[in-house]
């Protein structure tokens, strides 16, 4: 191995939580490398070592070409989409049988972990079946077929539920329905191939193809429905390596962009019942690399229920928290077998995540307490994330002119050029 580990960060979406992480990296002491859209803000970080073009046309093109070019330790996907791309190569390469197509699949099985385990990521009702045998808490959860299966869903189990749709991310494809009439209204919604008028948003706004060739199959979604758990949102993100945990930060969700998104403020958790499920699902699958775990707090016994695993890097796997609890560290040590940079760790323990805090509906008050976790260090990123804040009010107020929150409390703003605004 080189002396200085390379990492390549692929990934397919926008999200800013892949930049922070490219950062993180950097400072554990990775070179790091990244396959990525053309408009991705992680392109802007001046640490990354080599930038790779992701065509959503052409996916797995594009990662077999960067990867051969990067020759990296370890892959990391930053989102779902990644995730399911590497899957396939990893497939496709057991299939190919060459000598590269070994490299290949040998490296997607040291990022990834054992491949025996890659096809339960890709059915929810599958993964919390498998975990249900290991005794790990979970909301009845089954996958649906057609309506007759939602009627013995109802039967079975009543309502409220969810519904999710296999394959989606973000929130997006998850419904709360609370009879059996909304449970069927829902399953058509979310089963139904895309919308022409969503991949023509997508491909002309956003540039992104990756919904035009399911579409033109038609493409149907595989769904599940789960019994819905009335209680705070709670996550852990984790480091691993051939199934054992090397790190984990443990959550509660304070307050998310929209409605089933993604996280804006977190409060930071003790090591607990979560740590615990996190290192049987880890075991249990043989994983390596980072993933992350959602789970609903019972209001009535505190327990927690896990909702539903992410299979590669969530948005709190950057944040350095000190021993066991900075996860690019716990990689590097762990594939080095050296100790990691020296990095300052966050000591406060709510955290607004940058710029999603900023971008929703996050009270006032969470914003002067929390921790702003913003990059000043990389100010051309500082300033990407203040344009997405605005883009996002603008589409969410419809009007030309907005005032952001963001630097209220900020010197380090006038370090960046950005101009300070009130609170209000």
């Amino acid at each position: 191995m080189r002396s200085q580990p390379r990492v390549l960060l692929v990934t397919t979406r926008r999200w800013f939580s892949a930049a922070r992480l490219a950062l993180a990296l950097t400072k554990a002491g990775f070179e790091v490398e990244v396959i990525c859209p053309s408009n991705h803000p992680i392109r802007l970080i001046t640490a990354v070592h080599e930038r790779y073009l992701f065509h959503s046309l052409w996916p797995l093109s594009s990662f077999k070409k960067g990867i051969a070019c990067s020759d990296p330790d370890l892959v990391i996907p930053g989102d779902d989409l990644a995730a399911i791309y590497l899957r396939s190569l990893h497939r496709s390469a057991v299939r190919a049988g060459s000598a590269d197509s070994r490299s290949l699949r040998n490296l997607i099985e040291r990022s990834l972990g054992d491949p025996s385990s890659y096809p339960a990521f890709e059915s929810r009702a599958k993964f919390i079946k498998i975990l249900a045998n290991e005794g790990i808490l979970a909301p009845e959860t089954s996958s649906v077929g057609d309506r007759r299966d939602l009627m013995v869903w109802s039967e079975q189990h009543g309502f409220p539920a969810v519904l999710k749709a296999d394959g989606t991310w973000s929130g997006e494809g998850v419904l709360v329905v609370t009879n059996l009439a909304e449970a069927k209204d829902a399953f058509r919604r979310l089963c139904a191939p895309a919308s022409a008028m969503s991949v023509l948003k997508q491909v002309c706004l956003e540039h992104d193809y990756s919904l035009l060739i399911p579409w033109l199959q038609r493409t149907k979604l595989s769904v599940s429905i789960q019994r819905f758990v009335a209680g705070s949102e709670s996550n852990i993100a984790v480091s691993c390596a051939s199934g054992e945990v090397l790190a984990s930060i443990s959550a509660e969700v304070l307050h998310t962009w929209s409605k089933h998104g993604p996280s804006s403020i977190l409060r930071i958790l003790p090591d607990g019942e979560m740590l615990r499920m996190a290192k049987i699902v880890a075991k249990t699958f043989g994983l390596s690399g980072l993933f992350g775990l959602d789970f609903s707090m019972d209001a009535e016994t505190g327990q927690p229920l896990l909702l539903e695993i992410n299979p590669r890097a969530t948005q709190t796997c950057h944040l350095p928290l000190g021993p066991d609890h900075d996860l690019p560290s716990a990689l590097f040590a762990a594939l080095t077998g050296r100790d990691a940079q020296a990095v300052c760790a966050i000591t406060r323990p709510e955290i607004a995540l940058f710029p999603l805090a900023w971008q929703g509906n996050s009270p006032s008050l969470a914003l002067k307490t929390a921790h702003h976790d913003i990059p000043w260090e990389e100010p051309s990123l500082v300033r990407a994330g203040e344009t997405e804040i605005q883009n996002a009010a603008l589409t969410r107020l419809g009007r030309l002119w907005v005032k952001t929150r963001l630097f209220t409390f900020h010197p380090e703003a006038r370090l960046v050029g950005i101009k300070s605004v009130g609170m209000k």
